[in-house]
């Protein structure tokens, strides 16, 4: 695989421990319904991202696919996350949904400038592209990669049916993202299993984990999930985000709180959030 030729010649350290290598998050924080069980009683809607990155190492941020945050909301996350936690900024609608993608190119960049308050904290941008986006539209990927600042990473999410083939990313796709050094979105749904590929194309990799609204039947999947990237790990992965979905989101904690301790008994360092009635017995 590329990444451990990769790891072979540059002898890529593979310490478990390295902080910062994994992180752990959900797809939001602002949710009245964690208040009293994720969140302390009482918890105002302005201090939700605060206990959330006191939990959380990161967020799958998809308000930014609807609209992009202005610099008082921007000065209050930073405020509210330590230098640990990172922002994963998902595209606007406009420019990867709207239009031709090569020609969004300055909608983009405009986008990256105007999150320049939480650029320290910012992980990986997160480009989810429409279900019509196929085999056919790869020349405006690679347009659209071309004009990319090479110091913003970036991961990439397909959904057309044409870019995969028996699990993975066509040849002439991955070896696009190859060239580009994007890393790879990798969903897991019941729905389409298609998209839970696994190609990894950069050291960096982004996993959207959709439970089924029981932990108990999730973490069969789940405990597989750690063996994988911690397999990943060993391959040379060096930047891994892992964001927890439900169905209404409503256990997404719980969800979180079943995963983590997994990955800290293999020797993860990453922060391992609680429920408030696991904190209530220390």
């Amino acid at each position: 695989m590329l990444l451990q030729r990769r790891r072979e010649q540059q002898g890529l350290d593979v310490d478990m421990g390295t902080p910062g290598w994994l992180r752990l998050g959900m797809p939001a924080w602002a949710r009245t319904d964690w208040v009293g069980k994720f969140y302390p009683p009482k918890t105002p809607p302005t201090s939700y991202l605060l206990h959330y990155a006191e939990a959380c190492d990161a967020i799958e941020l998809n308000a930014t696919h609807y609209n992009t945050p202005d610099v008082a909301t921007q000065t209050r996350w930073m405020a509210q996350t330590s230098d640990r936690f990172r922002f994963c900024p998902k595209l606007p609608k406009p420019v990867t949904h709207e239009g031709r993608l090569s020609r969004n190119v300055d909608d983009a960049k405009r986008f990256l400038d105007d999150m320049l308050l939480v650029r320290p904290r910012m992980g990986p941008v997160f480009v989810q592209l429409p279900p019509t986006f196929g085999l056919a539209a790869l020349p405006e990927l690679a347009a659209f990669f071309d004009a990319w600042p090479s110091d913003v990473p970036v991961v990439v999410e397909f959904r057309a049916e044409d870019i995969f083939k028996r699990q993975y990313l066509q040849r002439e796709v991955a070896k696009l993202l190859v060239r580009h050094q994007v890393g790879t979105v990798i969903t897991d749904t019941g729905g389409r299993r298609d998209v839970c590929h696994g190609t990894l194309t950069s050291t960096t990799v982004m996993v959207r984990f959709a439970g089924q609204g029981d932990v108990n039947k999730d973490l069969p999947r789940l405990e597989r999930w750690v063996e994988r990237l911690l397999d990943w790990r060993r391959q040379g992965v060096q930047d891994a985000y892992f964001f927890v979905h439900q169905p209404d989101d409503v256990i997404a904690p719980e969800t979180l709180v079943a995963v983590a301790p997994l990955f800290q008994e293999a020797g993860v360092d990453l922060q391992v959030p609680k429920l408030r009635e696991q904190l209530a017995l220390f």
